[in-house]
Parts: structure tokens; C-alpha cells; sequence
């Protein structure tokens, strides 16, 4: 018979509409109260599931467990088919900092090529800023005005990732005149220096 923290952890991995929607994670707090058996129980079940189509929600936990075999299947995360899933990993193996090394970067700058664009905020490298830069110019245009916003941000030249100080100028990206959006992004990488 499981113990009730991982009773609780296992109800939780059973996602209804209104989990789904609100964006309702496992209950990790379960998850650390578990013994060291049951938490290994679990990180099978995380694995199995990511092997399939798996959720974020199973990249969430396995960084939680925050084991050497997690750690392995996070980094094949950063990789899967599901953008969600590809994108929390890369999020999270991002915030270990720049030890994960170059493939990491590489697959950020692919993401934010993607819309991805919060990833750059957590590794805000040239070559992150430039993939934002492009985005501003080739990406369709909800993506465009956010790109620009965000490359803002990184470069020192707006308080937050969308400051509504510099709207006018983020919406300019909106356009579907070439003419209108090339001056914009001809602006834009003057004021960033990118």
C-alpha cells in the first residue's frame, strides 16, 4: 500500500481539464515527503513518461527529485518532439547556469527562433540576442513585437521584458509593410547594438 504522500503525488499526475488549464503542476510537496524508495518508484514512472509523449509537468518533477538520473533525462528533454516539454527543460537547465555548456545555448537559440522568447531572458547571449533580433524581423508579427520588446530588455534599453514606455515602438513591428518593418528593425539594432 503507497504511503499518502505518494498517494497524493500520483492523484496529482492525473491532469483534468481545469489542471490543464491553469497551468497546475504535480504536487512536488508530496513529492519531497516521499522516502528515498518510493521518490526512486516515482522517478521511473517520470521517466516512462517522458519516453512517450510526456507533459512539463514530468520535467518539473524530475528536477525536483534532482537526482543524476534525472539530470540525464532532463537534458534528453531539452530535445523532445513536445515544444512544452523541450522548452521547460531548456528553462530549467538554463537556470543551472552556464555549465551545461555550447549545446545548450544552441538549443535555446533554436527555441527562440521558434517563439520561445522567454528563454532568452534566462540565457541572454549574443548569440540569444541576435536569434531575438531576427525574430523581430522574420517572425510572424505577435512574435515580431515581443522579440523586440524582449531584445530591448536584454540590452539595457527598457525596464522589463515589455515596457510600456516603448509600446509605440514595439508595435511598429506589427506591420505587414516591409518598407514600415525594415526601418523598425534598422531602429531596433541601432538602439540594442546588435
Amino acid at each position: 500500500m503507497p504511503s499518502p504522500e505518494l498517494q497524493r503525488f500520483l492523484d496529482s499526475m492525473k491532469i483534468g481539464y481545469e489542471q490543464w488549464h491553469d497551468g497546475i503542476g504535480y504536487d512536488l510537496d508530496a513529492l519531497r515527503a516521499m522516502t528515498p524508495e518510493e521518490r526512486s518508484q516515482v522517478e521511473t514512472v517520470l521517466i516512462r513518461n517522458l519516453a512517450g509523449t510526456g507533459d512539463w509537468r514530468d520535467v518539473e518533477a524530475l528536477a525536483a527529485l534532482d537526482t543524476p538520473g534525472a539530470t540525464a533525462v532532463l537534458k534528453t528533454a531539452a530535445k523532445h518532439r513536445n515544444a512544452e516539454v523541450r522548452n521547460r527543460a531548456l528553462s530549467i537547465l538554463a537556470d543551472e547556469g552556464p555549465q551545461t555548456g555550447l549545446q545548450l545555448e544552441d538549443d535555446i537559440v533554436r527555441a527562440v527562433e521558434q517563439g520561445a522568447l522567454d528563454l532568452a531572458e534566462k540565457h541572454p547571449t549574443p548569440r540569444v540576442k541576435r536569434a531575438l533580433l531576427d525574430c523581430a524581423r522574420l517572425a510572424p508579427a505577435t512574435t515580431r513585437v515581443h522579440a523586440a520588446a524582449m531584445l530591448m530588455y536584454l540590452c539595457g534599453k527598457a525596464d522589463e521584458p515589455f515596457d510600456w514606455n516603448h509600446r509605440p515602438f514595439f508595435l511598429r513591428f506589427a506591420t505587414e509593410d516591409n518598407q514600415q518593418l525594415r526601418a523598425a528593425w534598422m531602429e531596433l539594432r541601432e538602439q540594442t547594438g546588435v
